[in-house]
């Protein structure tokens, strides 16, 4: 709704505008003609300009974001060699692992406890329901 009112007034002005300009005397279109064309070739020289250094601006900011990024990627890469996981002692978690470990067999030696305590119950339940 806001785009055909404002697409309704541009209309009415241009036509305005255009109306104007027919209506001005032959003398005064006579001297606004090289105005217009003065003004027309300026302004297609500051566009064209415009545009071009838009265009060196933006090579030269992706050349740089470019060989900076190269640069830092090739110190990574470096350092990632340099520390390589071969390189890293692991020797005081070697303990703790060992720790976990033997807390796991501990585990399963608890849970396989309860299961056999559970059995005998239910064996031991079984048995009496069937001397009853």
């Amino acid at each position: 709704m806001n785009d055909e009112n404002d697409q309704s007034i541009e209309n009415l002005i241009n036509n305005a505008l255009d109306k104007s300009v027919e209506e001005l005397s032959p003398d005064v279109q006579r001297r606004l003609t090289p105005m217009r064309v003065i003004a027309s070739q300026a302004a297609e020289k500051n566009s064209a300009g415009f545009g071009t250094s838009w265009k060196l601006a933006t090579a030269f900011t992706v050349v740089v974001a470019v060989s900076v990024s190269w640069n830092m990627w090739s110190e990574v890469e470096s350092t990632i060699a340099t520390n390589s996981l071969a390189s890293i002692d692991v020797s005081p978690f070697d303990e703790v692992l060992q720790e976990d470990l033997e807390m796991l067999d501990e585990l399963e030696f608890v849970y396989w406890m309860a299961e056999e305590n559970t059995n005998q119950n239910l064996d031991v339940n079984d048995a009496e329901t069937a001397i009853l």
